[in-house]
């Protein structure tokens, strides 16, 4: 069997990532995972896949889980695999994953070893059960990233997904429901300007680190306003960096895709979306977010602000990043 391809996201929260995870998993031949990362979190919470049933009773996951625990990898108990993620694999890991893991050599540190096996093998359970050439991971998290850069069995991609910290402030400055209706009345995670920037520069920061692990042949700095600028052309460019054809495309116009029912295990309450979806820039923030909260954002990201392409006095238009970055 050839090496499963996995096309991996990774940057902050409220970057688009749910909605690029998406469109991509409308092309054929690649399976959007929405946040892999938190797929065991899912089962501890027994909270909804984006096709709503729950994550364990969802046809597409019970038949992955099943080949997982048939694979030896993984024993059946969520928590064990939530310990292992804690303990080895949050942001603040990610410098010690890339010192460590390298090829098939043991790291030295049982359970990070255990956690890189159970995710080969999870890869490998999902294009065994979807029949995908390529799986979409929303995760995010550098850490997972730079673990999946060193996997075996797996041809690894990595998009470093970037986003004017003065719009991701912003949305996490709104009271949202997830809209998972096994959820309750839970509302989607929310923080403050001063921690989401410190968020914003330092998950940039690791992620340029794993980046340089990738290549440039296997990566890809991408601005999401750049995205949501000119979305079929991004989409292709994608489709392309893990040799999938681009066509038939989901596009009914360049900036119109429409949208099937997904599987993804976690995300933004976009998951839930389906139909025609015009994909265009979002500049409320621009207009709706507090001058005061602007300037404050703006003050802690300014040292990498023009690192990836963005300006320090609005932040920059859609026009003004679409040629940030490789």
């Amino acid at each position: 069997m050839s090496d499963v391809k996995v096309l991996y996201t990774a940057g902050v929260g409220r970057s688009g990532s749910t909605l690029l995870g998406n469109v991509l998993g409308e092309y054929e031949g690649i399976f959007s995972t929405g946040e892999l990362h938190l797929l065991f979190k899912a089962l501890v919470r027994d909270t909804g896949c984006g096709c709503g049933e729950r994550v364990a009773r969802c046809p597409v996951w019970s038949a992955v889980l099943d080949d997982l625990r048939s694979s030896g990898a993984w024993d059946g108990d969520p928590a064990t695999v939530r310990r292992w993620q804690r303990g080895e694999a949050r942001v603040i890991h990610t410098p010690r994953i890339l010192r460590r893991v390298r090829g098939d050599r043991p790291s030295g540190r049982p359970e990070l070893d255990a956690y890189r096996e159970l995710l080969a093998a999870l890869y490998a359970s999902i294009a065994t059960v979807t029949g995908a050439r390529a799986i979409a991971d929303s995760s995010k998290t550098p850490a997972d990233a730079a673990l999946v850069a060193a996997l075996p069995g797996v041809d690894p991609r990595l998009v470093h997904l970037v986003r004017d910290p003065r719009a991701v402030a912003y949305s996490h400055s709104k009271v949202r429901p997830t809209l998972d209706a096994h959820r309750g009345q839970e509302v989607m995670h929310r923080s403050g300007p001063v921690r989401l920037s410190a968020r914003w520069v330092g998950v940039n920061l690791v992620t340029d680190r794993v980046r340089a692990r990738y290549g440039d042949a296997r990566s890809v700095l991408l601005p999401y306003e750049r995205f949501a600028a000119s979305p079929r052309t991004t989409a292709e460019d994608l489709v392309r960096l893990v040799d999938i054809a681009s066509e038939p495309s989901p596009f009914t116009a360049d900036d119109v895709v429409v949208l099937g029912t997904n599987h993804n295990v976690w995300g933004n309450r976009n998951r839930f979306v389906t139909g025609p979806v015009t994909v265009r820039p979002d500049d409320d923030w621009r207009r709706e977010y507090p001058p005061s909260r602007r300037m404050l954002v703006t003050s802690l990201c300014l040292p990498t602000l023009g690192r990836y392409g963005y300006s320090a006095r609005w932040g920059a238009s859609a026009s003004e990043v679409v040629g940030a970055g490789s």
